[in-house]
């Protein structure tokens, strides 16, 4: 995407995917029409610029970006087939993209490398082969493998085959993998996959793989002796992965090396009978594995931890295993938070809310735990903000609840002298520590922690003239209510994913400030239709109807608002259920024009600015 950024589409709508006859603007992880020649022409000349400014490098990379919305014009069209499973592939269409960017790319640097993925919709060879440019190399990527589904025979044979066949297509491919991971940030203790290991790295190293990257885990206090076999097989993919395993345990926790070994020689298999029982299973961690792995063997897994830990008298191998212990310290807490545990309370890994989010306050940035270290915002907060509570929005609406999903920044601004508290409720955290930070109006940080539906967020106005609360939520959603301050929301620029403001199927009237010197701004609305669709009306200050969208075939409904000089101020979006599918993942987006701030409570709308600097 950053080869062709999106703000080409304007002038070159072609280089961008067309759905139902449209072409769709670029929102998030695009897509792009990859057999347009322009669009060819501008990725080869994006490569050769950056082999001129970086003369040492000796790789581009050419793939797609993650995510569905592939080009439907015909040339791309043509290009498509049916994989083994019944999907749609637009391997060849890839491929020949990839071939035709290294062409022209070949013209100057024919030594230099234009690299790519074969990965999900792309993963299966083509029916016919297609001859690679010689500059060409892969990365086959089977995402169909993810999270201990090789534990499955039939997956095994399509690996297999598949290892086979790009090996036939070229000789230039390599690795990427993540086989024996399970996603969480929830503390969940990772096995590390010892049948599935044994599997993968032999069949590479005979297929003459060119570069592995298979995932590890980084909270290494719950997946210690899997990152370690990962490092030992990228060493000697024929190792004894059983032998590694022991070697580790019993150096890493000395005397209660065997109960550690035991531990997770039993998840891992507990894990291989879960995948194999539920064919849904992928790598990210669900409510059902919580269930039939974690709660299932917690009492079993509780004894042989803490026997371990009264064996140990190595302070570094006690330092290991408290690693171990301050993951299932987590693990408990989201276990409780699921109303999982009949008798939270007497584990001995049992804290009570406070006390637990001391605890993870005082791990913070712990190679332990995730997030393994907390992302420095500071340059977000350098630019001042010039603030105005709104004193009359017009043409609003009642409020009704809603629900943000994903990351967040909150501006805040005291009103009065009262203070600030913000409380969240019906967290839907998805294996995932939803934290917050708070920073004040001169990046200095205020505090931190995580989420809880119990415990608010409390500023004292006299603080800072301003707050910014940043809420790092992946796929979790929230509600949320703020008093004693007016507030605007946006999601930060610097996610992948960013498509503007995110809601998730509770919506209501969105607010935003158009000030003097716009003459005017890009608006869309986004949905995923067809199963989830929407539809919204812009509202002027005056009240009249600007514009509507409507997003119950296409993605993407994205518009170019003039703007007259009676209509700076307020303006309203008002989003409601499409004739067809319901409203459920609904998106806003300014464009560039203006400053990207939300009010969702016109009572304490807030107008966002960025001070110029001298």
């Amino acid at each position: 995407m950053g080869s062709v950024p999106a703000s080409h589409f304007d002038e070159h709508p072609d280089w961008f995917p067309e759905r139902g006859g449209v072409r769709v603007p670029p929102s998030g992880r695009y897509k792009l029409c990859t057999t347009n020649p322009g669009l060819l022409r501008a990725f080869a000349d994006a490569a050769i610029a950056y082999f001129d400014s970086h003369p040492r490098a000796t790789c581009f990379s050419l793939s797609p970006s993650d995510s569905a919305g592939y080009c439907e014009c015909a040339k791309c069209a043509a290009l498509y087939e049916i994989d083994p499973n019944g999907a749609r592939s637009v391997t060849p269409a890839i491929l020949t993209f990839y071939n035709g960017v290294a062409k022209l790319v070949a013209e100057k640097y024919p030594e230099k490398t234009l690299a790519g993925y074969v990965y999900a919709a792309y993963v299966f060879p083509p029916h016919t082969p297609i001859k690679l440019e010689p500059n060409v190399s892969l990365v086959w990527a089977p995402s169909f493998d993810y999270g201990f589904t090789l534990f499955r025979p039939a997956l095994q044979t399509q690996w297999k085959d598949l290892l086979a066949q790009w090996g036939k297509v070229t000789e230039n491919v390599a690795y990427y993998d993540l086989p024996v991971n399970i996603s969480t940030e929830a503390g969940a203790l990772n096995p590390p996959g010892l049948k599935i290991l044994k599997f993968i790295y032999p069949r590479l190293k005979a297929a003459n793989i060119k570069g592995v990257y298979v995932y590890g885990i980084g909270a290494w206090g719950r997946a210690a002796p899997l990152n370690y076999l990962l490092a030992r097989l990228a060493w000697n993919p024929d190792a004894d992965v059983e032998a590694i395993l022991d070697e580790y345990c019993a150096k890493a926790y000395g005397k209660g090396g065997p109960e550690i070994n035991r531990m997770f020689r039993l998840l891992d298999a507990e894990v291989e009978r879960h995948f194999l029982t539920f064919p849904d299973a992928r790598y990210r961690l669900t409510t059902d594995m919580m269930k039939d792995i974690y709660v299932k063997n917690w009492d079993e897994v509780e004894r042989l931890v803490r026997t371990a830990e009264g064996k140990v008298q190595d302070p570094d191998a006690k330092a290991r295993l408290a690693t171990i212990g301050m993951n299932l310290t987590v693990m408990h807490w989201n276990l409780r938070q699921y109303k999982l545990l009949d008798a939270p309370k007497a584990s001995s890994f049992y804290l009570p809310d406070l006390t637990f989010f001391e605890f993870l306050k005082t791990h913070r940035g712990s190679l332990a735990l995730h997030p393994t270290k907390a992302k420095n915002k500071t340059k977000t907060f350098r630019q001042k903000l010039a603030l105005a509570p709104a004193k009359d929005v017009p043409a609003t609406d009642p409020v009704t609840p809603f629900r943000l999903r994903g990351n967040q920044h909150i501006v805040l601004y005291p009103v009065g002298t009262g203070n600030i508290d913000v409380q969240f409720s019906s967290i839907s955290a998805r294996g995932k520590l939803v934290t917050y930070a708070v920073h004040g109006a001169n990046s200095e940080e205020v505090t931190a922690g995580l989420m809880s539906a119990e415990v608010p967020i409390h500023l004292e106005a006299a603080g800072s003239p301003y707050f910014h609360l940043t809420i790092s939520a992946g796929s979790a959603s929230f509600m949320v209510n703020v008093r004693g301050g007016a507030w605007a929301v946006k999601q930060p620029s610097d996610s992948l994913d960013s498509k503007g403001l995110h809601l998730l199927n509770k919506v209501t009237p969105i607010y935003f400030h158009v000030p003097e010197q716009v003459a005017s701004f890009h608006l869309s609305l986004q949905a995923t239709p067809p199963g989830e669709t929407a539809i919204a009306t812009l509202f002027a200050p005056d009240g009249r109807a600007a514009a509507t969208y409507d997003c119950s075939e296409l993605p993407v409904d994205r518009k170019n608002i003039e703007v007259n000089p009676p209509d700076r101020g307020w303006w309203k979006i008002a989003i409601a259920p499409a004739p067809t599918g319901v409203v459920d993942d609904v998106w806003v987006q300014v464009g560039d024009e203006l400053p990207g701030w939300f009010s969702l409570v016109p009572e304490q709308a807030l107008s966002v600015a960025p001070v110029a600097r001298p």
